[in-house]
């Protein structure tokens, strides 16, 4: 905002509108890999609390319900064209979302990410 309130009549680009999805939750994951390294969660590779690809999070979906347009990316080709519109939008004063997915690196990560069994239909007792 600082930018843009300075140079006013400048095109003016901030990344945070951008989501970076990994589909998960980075920091939890990389404090458990940090603080636990021998943990149970790295030795088996189940990380309960940070993959969010089941299902699939869509932030520009989500967005949208904000009444904010946006797109999800996934190629270079894809970011560049989503850039440019959203590069129309903010210049039309309206905000826009990119939803760009990236690969999951690191310690521990899969291609097909362990998520826990559980169902909580299966478990209740009665249909409430």
């Amino acid at each position: 905002m600082g930018v843009k309130l300075a140079r006013p009549n400048q095109q003016v680009i901030c990344l945070v509108g951008v989501v970076y999805n990994n589909h998960a939750y980075g920091g939890p994951h990389s404090r458990v890999i940090a603080n636990v390294p021998g943990g149970r969660m790295v030795q088996t590779g189940q990380f309960v609390h940070d993959y969010l690809g089941r299902p699939d999070m869509n932030m520009a979906a989500v967005a949208k319900g904000f009444g904010v347009e946006g797109e999800v990316v996934e190629t270079p080709g894809q970011l560049r064209e989503a850039l440019a519109r959203a590069r129309k939008a903010t210049v039309e004063g309206k905000p826009y979302l990119i939803d760009a997915q990236v690969a999951r690196k690191g310690v521990a990560w899969a291609d097909k990410p362990w998520v826990p069994p559980i169902q909580v239909a299966a478990l209740r007792q009665k249909k409430v």
